[in-house]
């Protein structure tokens, strides 16, 4: 007597009296089969005798048919679960760590990146600002206010005491500290 193989075991051919589990990176939801079927990419069978491929999760991919598991994504890039490649961060967002699940992090005010696939935000150096997360650029202070530092998400008033203006005989404009 022949015996009838459940989901995650299949027989060669009919004529084989005993189900073999299917291996890692393969499965099979159907009872009385005589092969397994491959994973699809962004997802695996990580253990033998699988019913059912699994997901990989975000920040991890499986690039290709067939795998029992998942790769790390780099850093500058994530993915959302069921992936089979990972994604460049986008303008305005970075990740400096692998196996970055979606969304990559933003860049918080003070700070920018106007490229992709960034594992930094570039802050905002002196004299400008950026008041919004996940910006591309900073904005220059307006006339009369300045920043005390880099980083910075707003504009302060430059005193008068700060600074003073020389005019030399040519009538250039000097600033001094």
């Amino acid at each position: 007597m022949f015996e009838q193989c459940v989901p995650g075991k299949y027989k060669g051919s009919r004529s084989q009296a005993l189900c073999s589990d299917c291996v890692r990176g393969r499965f099979q939801n159907e009872s009385g089969r005589l092969d397994c079927i491959d994973c699809v990419r962004g997802k695996i069978a990580e253990r033998a005798g699988f019913q059912a491929c699994q997901d990989c999760t975000g920040g991890r991919f499986a690039p290709s048919n067939g795998l029992f598991s998942c790769d790390e994504c780099a850093v500058g890039s994530f993915t959302a679960d069921g992936a089979f490649e990972c994604l460049p961060c986008p303008v305005g967002r970075y990740t400096d760590n692998p196996g970055t699940a979606f969304p990559c992090p933003t860049c918080l005010k003070g700070s920018y990146t106007n490229l992709e696939n960034q594992t930094i935000c570039v802050p905002c150096e002196t004299g400008k600002f950026q008041s919004n997360d996940s910006e591309t650029s900073c904005v220059d202070c307006p006339a009369g206010k300045s920043t005390t530092a880099s980083g910075q998400s707003d504009c302060i008033p430059v005193s008068i005491c700060a600074f003073r203006l020389l005019i030399s005989r040519d009538h250039r404009i000097d600033t001094l500290v």
